[in-house]
């Protein structure tokens, strides 16, 4: 069983004592990781060992991004969504079948409310991705930058939908934003591999 200690510093300090195997404790400004796998092959009947690293916290400004962007876009969903529902004169009806008064309104008014859904499904992975690589130490460098280049393609995917939904850039920018979803899953995985 290995256990890492980290916080900001990369220094643990009064950390809380007796973390479980594969658990994660947070107390003090401190996190304690703890996994029962070996650091390499040549070590792998070795005692446990306890190593500091620091914690990469810059991978966390994408994820604030992306979730700021996403309020923004809950703002613009009801921004336009009120008064487009007075202006027809929509009352909610909870024995409508889903999604029948939203089909009368306008598609422009309605392409707001499935980008914000659209920001509630796909970047959960992101989100789960983007903490587990700050935790392990791994979220500076190159998972930074796939990082940002996720959140940029996914407000580009935004504005193309909601200013005009053309399908066909929709789809080519949901496309390309996958490229970084999978390269920071790779270099997660590569953490407990290697």
């Amino acid at each position: 069983m290995h256990r890492w200690q980290a916080n900001g510093s990369g220094a643990c300090v009064n950390c809380l004592p007796g973390a479980h195997s594969d658990s994660i404790e947070f107390g003090n400004n401190c996190v304690i990781v703890v996994f029962s796998r070996p650091f390499n092959n040549h070590r792998r009947h070795s005692q446990q060992q306890v190593e500091t690293m620091e914690t990469s916290v810059e991978i966390i400004a994408p994820v604030i991004a992306l979730v700021a962007w996403s309020m923004v876009m809950w703002v613009w969903m009801y921004a336009t969504r009120l008064p487009a529902m007075r202006k027809a004169g929509i009352k909610p009806d909870p024995n409508a079948p889903k999604g029948q008064q939203m089909s009368a309104l306008p598609p422009s008014v309605r392409w707001k409310a499935d980008n914000y859904n659209h920001l509630m499904e796909q970047p959960t992975i992101f989100y789960a991705l983007a903490i587990s690589l700050a935790v392990i130490g791994n979220g500076s460098g190159a998972n930074l930058y796939l990082a940002w280049a996720y959140v940029c393609l996914r407000i580009a995917h935004s504005l193309v939908q909601v200013l005009g939904n053309r399908i066909e850039i929709r789809f080519v920018l949901y496309t390309l934003s996958n490229i970084p979803l999978f390269g920071l899953t790779f270099n997660a995985a590569m953490f407990f591999i290697r």
